[in-house]
C-alpha cells in the first residue's frame, strides 16, 4: 500500500494518517501503535501526500511523496510533486527531488548511507519511468530518468532498499541495484509461464513470484501459484494451489490472503482473526 512505510526491522511504521483536517505523515512503534509522533501536517499547505517508505539502511528516516494538485479532482495533473525526506528524531524535512511534467511521484525505496532514492512517476494512471535520485549530486534537484513501458507491472524494492524489482511482459521479472537502472537484469519464467508480481526475499538473493500456468482454453489464465526464484537463474514451485503477496519480515515465511506458507515445503498456516485485508508486515 502506498500510504504505510515499515522499517527493515519491521518494529516501526510511518503512514498517511487522513483526518478531517487534511493529511498527517505520522510514526510509531509497533509495540505502541497509540504512541504516535506527527512529523508532517499538511494541513493547509494544499498538497497531498503520496506514499512513504522507510530508510532501507536502518536509518531514523523516511522518504515521502508531496503532490500539489491543479485541481479539486483526485484525477487532476500536478503543479508539481516532490520527493522529501523527514528525519524522525529531529523532524526535520529536506526535499530531495520535484517534478513539473503533471505526474506524480511514488517512493519506492530510500538509502540514506548512500543518498540515493527511487522513485516511480505515474502518469494515466500507471508507472512510465523509473526515477532515481541522488541526493546532492544535482543542483536542480531532477531525477533522473529510466523510461518504462506498458509491459511493467507494480515495482517494488528488497526490503533493505538496495534493488528494485518488476515484471516484464507477464512473462519474465526484471530487476536492478537501486542506483543502476541501466544494468537491469532478466528472469524469464520456465514452461511458458506467466507472471503477475514479484518482490525479493528478505536477507537472501531470491524473489517471491505470483505466477500463473499458460491459458489453455476461454482465455483466462488459471489463479496464481507461488514460485521462488533465485538471482543466478534456478526456479522452484513452492506451492501449485495458493499465490504469493507479501514475505514475513525475516524472510521465514509467505503471505497471501489470510495464508502463511512455508518457503520450503508450501504448506499453508491459517492466521487466525477472519478474513482481513493485509497491508504490509511488521514485527513486534
Amino acid at each position: 500500500m502506498e500510504g504505510v512505510g515499515v522499517s527493515p526491522d519491521g518494529k516501526r511504521v510511518a503512514m498517511i494518517r487522513t483526518g478531517q483536517t487534511g493529511q498527517q505523515l505520522i510514526t510509531f512503534a509497533t509495540d505502541r501503535p497509540n504512541d504516535v509522533t506527527i512529523l508532517v501536517d499538511f494541513a493547509g499547505s494544499g498538497e497531498n501526500a503520496g506514499g512513504v517508505v522507510w530508510a532501507g539502511d536502518g536509518a531514523g528516516s523516511v522518504l515521502f511523496a508531496a503532490h500539489k494538485p491543479s485541481g479539486p479532482s483526485p484525477q487532476s495533473p500536478t503543479i508539481y510533486a516532490a520527493l522529501r525526506v523527514a528525519d524522525v528524531a529531529s523532524k526535520q524535512v529536506r526535499e530531495i527531488a520535484r517534478i513539473t511534467n503533471g505526474s506524480y511521484l511514488l517512493p519506492l525505496a530510500w538509502r540514506s548511507d548512500r543518498r540515493v532514492a527511487g522513485a516511480a512517476e505515474i502518469a494515466a494512471g500507471s508507472a512510465n519511468t523509473y526515477d532515481l535520485v541522488r541526493e546532492g549530486a544535482r543542483s536542480d534537484l531532477s531525477p533522473e530518468r529510466t523510461p518504462l513501458g506498458v509491459a511493467y507491472g507494480a515495482l517494488t524494492a528488497s526490503r533493505d532498499g538496495s534493488r528494485i524489482a518488476t515484471t516484464f511482459e507477464h512473462r519474465a521479472v526484471r530487476w536492478w541495484d537501486i542506483d543502476q537502472p541501466s544494468a537491469m537484469k532478466e528472469l524469464t519464467a520456465q514452461n511458458n509461464s506467466g507472471v503477475d508480481y514479484a518482490a525479493f526475499r528478505p536477507g537472501r538473493d531470491e524473489i517471491g513470484v505470483n505466477a500463473t500456468a499458460p491459458v489453455t482454453a476461454g482465455g483466462v489464465p488459471p489463479p496464481g501459484h507461488f514460485e521462488i526464484w533465485s538471482l543466478s537463474g534456478q526456479q522452484r514451485v513452492v506451492s501449485p494451489t495458493v499465490g504469493f503477496a507479501f514475505w514475513r519480515v525475516d524472510g521465514t515465511a509467505a503471505l497471501v490472503g489470510t495464508l502463511l506458507i512455508d518457503p520450503e515445503t508450501g504448506a499453508t498456516t491459517q492466521l487466525p482473526g477472519g478474513a482481513f485485508k493485509i497491508v504490509d508486515v511488521v514485527a513486534f
